[in-house]
């Protein structure tokens, strides 16, 4: 008995002697986990005997993004209130499928990460897995709308990657809390105020959409453009239908008698290469002169706008035989 315990004395300091990691490797508690595997038979990378602060620094010096986090106090790490050993938290040697980084989902505060939970994200509906993908560390999960909801994006990133600047997490679908189209280059007034977005960002343009009405109203034009593309001279946003043009006021051409019913292509013809029209009677009533101009065309000696047929002045039977 005496003689067996000499040799294991003897072996242990042979052992030592020789190498102090070969003997920790025989006394090593477990196997560690597969990412620390070709570290296991240096147990001097992740140990330091008698200086717990100084495996700290171990783990710090392979792990620099966490270090990264602490110095510059930000992520999960960096926004520990109080410093911790490495161990109290991350324990090895319980296998290679051990989590060494466990997080109880239920009870981890997310607000002490760089990405606090708010609105729907905060939803007890909304569970971990839908953020934080397998094989993909926690730390590693985007933070940006875009990277999560760039299936959601109907603007197919047409107007950037900001979602935030529209969208909020309370509810992704209701932009009018935060998006203002007044105070964009083109304020919504009278009927616009109510149409859908698609209505006028047709193929999902937004920043290139255009502005004048006749981009948008060129199939309403019941003048087919005879009239110009200025629509907003006689039309309001707040109804298409109900004109501000008045003819008397905005021309020198005041309509009277029979002008105020007749229809605006009666004297603006399709073909007309500009709305100044020549205001004399003969230039829209050549067709209608019985005289064949052998009264001159000063129509409006005898005619009025009342009626055409009957003149303004009485006369005679045999004065009317004359003018047939």
């Amino acid at each position: 008995m005496l003689r067996f315990f000499c040799i294991f004395i003897l072996s242990f300091l042979l052992s030592f002697s020789v190498g102090a990691d070969t003997l920790e490797s025989v006394m090593m508690p477990g196997k560690v986990i597969q990412g620390h595997l070709k570290w296991e038979d240096s147990c001097q990378k992740c140990h330091k005997r008698f200086d717990k602060e100084g495996q700290n620094q171990l783990c710090k010096d392979c792990h620099k993004e966490i270090t990264k986090d602490i110095s510059q106090k930000k992520g999960f790490h960096g926004k520990l209130k109080e410093a911790r050993d490495c161990a109290e938290c991350h324990t090895e040697h319980k296998g290679r499928a051990a989590q060494i980084a466990p997080i109880n989902e239920k009870t981890f505060k997310h607000a002490q990460t760089d990405f606090e939970l708010k609105g729907a994200h905060a939803d007890v509906k909304t569970v971990c897995k839908d953020c934080h993908k397998p094989k993909i560390k926690y730390r590693d999960a985007p933070n940006t709308c875009n990277a999560c909801h760039k299936k959601d994006d109907k603007h197919e990133g047409s107007l950037g990657l900001d979602c935030e600047s529209c969208h909020t997490e309370k509810n992704w679908k209701d932009t009018r809390e935060r998006f203002d189209h007044n105070k964009s280059k083109f304020a919504l007034e009278g009927k616009h105020a109510n149409v859908k977005c698609t209505d006028c960002h047709l193929s999902k343009r937004y920043k290139e959409a255009a502005t004048d009405c006749y981009s948008c109203h060129k199939k309403d034009d019941k003048h087919k453009g005879i009239f110009g593309q200025k629509c907003a001279n006689c039309h309001t946003a707040k109804d298409w239908k109900d004109t501000t043009f008045e003819h008397g006021k905005d021309t020198k051409y005041a309509l009277r008698g029979k002008h105020q019913s007749a229809k605006c292509e009666s004297c603006h013809k399709p073909s007309a290469s500009t709305l100044k029209l020549p205001t004399s009677c003969v230039s829209c009533h050549k067709s209608d002169d019985k005289h064949e101009g052998t009264l001159g065309d000063r129509c409006e000696k005898c005619h009025s706008e009342r009626s055409w047929i009957i003149p303004n002045f009485d006369l005679s039977h045999s004065d009317w035989l004359k003018l047939e």
